[in-house]
């Protein structure tokens, strides 16, 4: 088939119509106009649409998320605190201070090893409320309460002091009241004893407490009950009391050598100035004997007749006190319970 030279640009510009290329210089070509040409579908490109709005999501109240709270710097705030604890602790013990433990009694004689609140400690300590004394084995010690009672503490004894008195955890102790208004609650893991001027003695074992009475009387407060401990007629009372409550009841004479354990912690006797009254009282209390005097004129003597100097351990008072009594023209006989004393002529 041949084409003339004039159709052949027709060719071309249907060729762009159907690519979708429109030139404003380009008739447009329709089915009428060019029967011969099939029909091309016309492509027709929408007009932009407008993009729609992202919907806004609203919680409803009760899970509205609250504001962030900042953070604490842990660091700063540990250092502030710690800052404020030392400032505390500087200044309120100067606005209320601690009083200082009160001084409740002194050691006066102790020989052996000895230890206040488990520390070694030596004779002329002061002890404190609160404080604990213990005896070693073989040692013992003598405290001056500040009341004017005398204890001793016998080896491997162990006490605590309070302003009332003492709790005595384990051993023995000897007490020496020397008057009622002088007289000390002794507290023990048994019982809690109460004395009216008395001498006696308290003895701890795992299963019972001990106590045996030299002079006055005792009042015995246990959770099983109340007793009381006494003297009569030269004997004392000795009571075990166990751990069930039961009791037992015998009797000890005062000048009974059970008691001779207390003899090793009391101090000489200075005899300068001082008169056979004195000595021959001092005898018979730490011996527990009875003094007896040949006549009113004896006792009398005694009284006034006194000594120049020396002194006498209490150890040595069988040996020692005929002699001391001797030196100033009287006689003194010692028996198991009495010191008889009498003039060198026997009258």
């Amino acid at each position: 088939m041949m084409y003339s030279s004039r159709e052949k640009p027709s060719t071309l510009r249907q060729f762009t119509l159907k690519v979708g290329w429109r030139s404003a210089a380009a008739p447009t070509t329709t089915a009428a106009n060019n029967p011969a040409q099939p029909t091309a579908p016309t492509c027709a490109v929408p007009p932009p649409t407008k993009r729609a709005a992202a919907p806004v999501l609203t919680l409803p109240p009760s899970v509205t998320p609250k504001p962030k709270a900042p953070q604490p710097n842990w660091l700063l705030s540990s250092m502030i605190t710690a800052i404020i604890v030392i400032a505390v602790l500087a200044i309120v013990p100067r606005l209320y201070p601690t009083p200082a433990p009160s001084a409740v009694a002194t050691i006066t004689q102790g020989h052996g090893d000895f230890y206040r609140n488990k520390h070694p400690s030596h004779t002329a300590a002061t002890l404190y409320q609160g404080d604990t004394l213990t005896t070693d084995k073989d040692s013992q010690v003598r405290i001056a309460l500040h009341n004017a009672t005398q204890l001793i503490l016998d080896a491997n004894t162990s006490i605590s002091l309070n302003d009332q008195g003492i709790y005595i955890h384990n051993g023995r102790a000897y007490i020496d009241a020397a008057a009622p208004s002088t007289s000390i609650t002794v507290t023990t893991p048994f019982a809690e004893i109460t004395d009216i001027g008395t001498q006696y003695d308290v003895s701890i074992t795992p299963k019972a407490l001990h106590i045996t009475m030299r002079e006055g009387t005792t009042k015995i407060t246990s959770p099983h009950g109340v007793l009381y401990a006494s003297t009569s007629g030269g004997l004392g009372d000795a009571v075990t009391l166990d751990n069930t409550g039961h009791t037992q009841t015998q009797h000890m004479a005062k000048s009974d050598e059970y008691w001779e354990w207390t003899l090793s912690t009391i101090a000489n006797f200075n005899l300068y100035n001082a008169s056979a009254e004195e000595l021959l009282q001092w005898a018979s209390r730490i011996t527990g004997k009875e003094i007896i005097y040949a006549s009113q004129e004896i006792k009398q003597q005694v009284k006034l007749r006194h000594f120049s100097a020396g002194s006498l351990n209490a150890k040595d008072i069988s040996l020692g006190l005929p002699v001391k009594f001797s030196n100033i023209g009287l006689e003194l006989d010692e028996h198991r319970r009495e010191f008889i004393v009498s003039d060198q002529h026997g009258d």
